[in-house]
C-alpha cells in the first residue's frame, strides 16, 4: 500500500540524504553531523517551496525540544563553563531543530516507495563492503579518507568504533526493508550478521545495541504493544536507577580483580566519579556540556591501570544528563524517550517490532558509548528512527 504522493524535490533531498547515511557512517561518521543538518535545511526549504507551507511539528515536541534548548542555555547561569554551555545549546538548538521540521514532512509525506526503498538496501550493502575491507585488510578505507597515513596496527579496532556504532543504528531501516517485504530471515540475518561483523573490531556498544534489538524484536513480535509498555517502564527506571546501579557495580571491586575487558573496568570508574558529582548538585546540575573541565588532568591508578576519572564525557547518555542538567533534565529525557515511544505507537503494527528493536538498540548503545551531545552521533540515532517511520508509513506488510 502505497502513501499520500509527495513532492518531487523534497522526496529527492530525503533520499539522497538516507542514502548518503551508511556511506558516510563507514568512511566519515563525523560527516553524519552536516549530512542531518544540510539534509534538513535543503529538504525544509524544498517542502517549502513544493507546498508553499511550513512543516509545523506537533505540539508535544515543540514543547520538549524548545524547553530543554532553553533550559540547557539557562544551565549557563550557574555553569563552570557558561560559554561551552550556551555554545553547546547553541549547536544543538541548529542541528534539532530543523531536524524536527524534517521529520514532520517526510513522516506526513513519505518520500520513500518500494524503488527507493530498494536503493536504501543497496547503499547500505555497499556500506558494509566498506566496513569489511578496513577490517580484514588493515584500514584501507580509513587510510584513504585521511590522506593515506597509516594508523598504529594496535589500534586497528578502536580506530573505527564510530564507523560501527553508526552502523549498528543504521542497521534497523535496512531490516525494515525486509521485514515489509515479508523477508523474514534476511531481516533477522541481518542485524546478526552485523554483529558478527562488529566483533572483527572493538565496538562493545555496537555488539550490545544489536544484540538488545534482536532480543526485542523477537518479543515484539509476538507482542508489540506489551513490549512497548514494558520498554517505557524501562525507560523511567533506567534514568531513576542509573546511579545506584553505577554504584552498585563499583562496590563489586571488579576493577581489581581484573575480570572485565578494561574498557568496561574504566567505565565504572568513570561512573561512580561522576555519580558522585551528580550528589553536589542533584536538581540544577553543573551546566550542558560541563563534563569535560569537571575532571580535567585527574588520572586514577587502579587494578595495573592509570586513566583519566573523567575523559570529556561520562560514557553514559543518561548519567550524563544527570551530571550536566540534574533533575530537570532527566525529565526532559524522561519525556523525550516516553514521547518516541508514543509515537511508534501510531505506526502500523507490522511496522512496530522493527521500530521497537531499535529504540531498544540505540538506548542501550548510548549507554555505553559517546556523549550524547555529540552531533554526528544524535545523527546517525535520527536518521535511523526517520528511515523507520518514513518506510512504516509509506509501505505495509501484505
Amino acid at each position: 500500500m502505497s502513501g499520500p504522493a509527495v513532492p518531487a524535490r523534497f522526496a529527492t533531498a530525503c533520499l539522497i540524504t538516507l542514502l548518503l547515511a551508511p556511506l558516510i557512517a563507514v568512511t566519515v561518521p563525523r560527516g553524519l553531523a552536516p549530512l542531518m543538518i544540510a539534509g534538513s535545511v535543503i529538504g525544509v526549504l524544498l517542502h517549502r517551496l513544493d507546498t508553499g507551507r511550513w512543516p509545523v511539528p506537533p505540539v508535544r515536541w515543540l514543547v520538549i525540544l524548545g524547553g530543554f534548548l532553553a533550559y540547557g542555555a539557562l544551565t549557563a547561569l550557574w555553569s563552570i563553563r557558561p560559554g561551552r554551555s550556551l555554545h553547546q545549546a547553541w549547536e544543538l538548538g541548529y542541528a534539532l531543530l530543523p531536524a524536527m521540521l524534517l521529520a514532520t514532512a517526510a513522516v506526513r509525506t513519505p518520500p520513500l516507495d518500494r524503488r527507493r526503498a530498494g536503493l536504501l538496501v543497496t547503499a547500505y550493502a555497499a556500506a558494509v563492503i566498506l566496513l569489511m575491507l578496513d577490517l580484514l585488510h588493515g584500514l584501507p578505507v580509513y587510510r584513504l579518507m585521511r590522506g593515506g597515513v597509516p594508523p598504529d596496527p594496535e589500534l586497528y579496532g578502536a580506530l573505527i568504533n564510530r564507523n560501527m556504532v553508526a552502523m549498528a543504528a543504521l542497521c534497523w531501516p535496512v531490516c525494515q526493508v525486509f521485514w515489509l517485504r515479508r523477508q523474514w530471515a534476511a531481516a533477522a540475518l541481518l542485524p546478526a550478521g552485523m554483529i558478527v561483523l562488529v566483533t572483527g573490531g572493538e565496538s562493545e556498544s555496537a555488539m550490545v545495541g544489536l544484540l538488545i534489538g534482536l532480543v526485542i524484536l523477537a518479543a515484539a513480535t509476538a507482542a508489540p504493544v506489551a513490549v512497548r509498555h514494558l520498554l517505557g517502564v524501562g525507560v523511567v527506571v533506567t534514568f531513576l536507577a542509573t546511579i545506584p546501579a553505577m554504584e552498585y557495580l563499583y562496590g563489586l571491586d571488579l576493577i581489581d580483580r581484573g575480570d572485565l575487558p578494561f574498557s568496561f573496568l574504566h567505565r565504572i570508574e568513570i561512573w561512580h566519579y561522576a555519580s558522585n558529582l551528580v550528589f553536589e548538585r542533584p536538581l540544577f546540575g553543573w551546566g550542558l556540556d560541563s563534563s569535560r573541565s569537571l575532571a580535567e588532568n585527574v588520572i586514577v591508578d587502579r587494578g595495573g591501570y592509570s586513566f583519566p576519572v573523567l575523559p570529556l564525557h561520562p560514557h553514559n547518555a543518561i548519567l550524563q544528563i544527570w551530571l550536566e542538567l540534574g533533575f530537570v533534565g532527566v525529565c526532559f529525557g524522561i519525556a523525550a524517550g516516553l514521547t518516541i515511544l508514543r509515537d511508534i505507537g501510531t505506526l502500523p503494527r507490522d511496522s512496530q517490532p522493527i521500530a521497537l528493536a531499535a529504540f531498544a538498540g540505540m538506548l542501550a548503545m548510548i549507554s555505553v558509548a559517546y556523549g550524547i551531545w555529540q552531533v554526528w552521533w544524535l545523527g546517525a540515532l535520527f536518521l535511523s528512527m526517520l528511515a523507520i517511520h518514513v518506510l512504516a508509513r509509506q509501505h505495509r506488510v501484505g
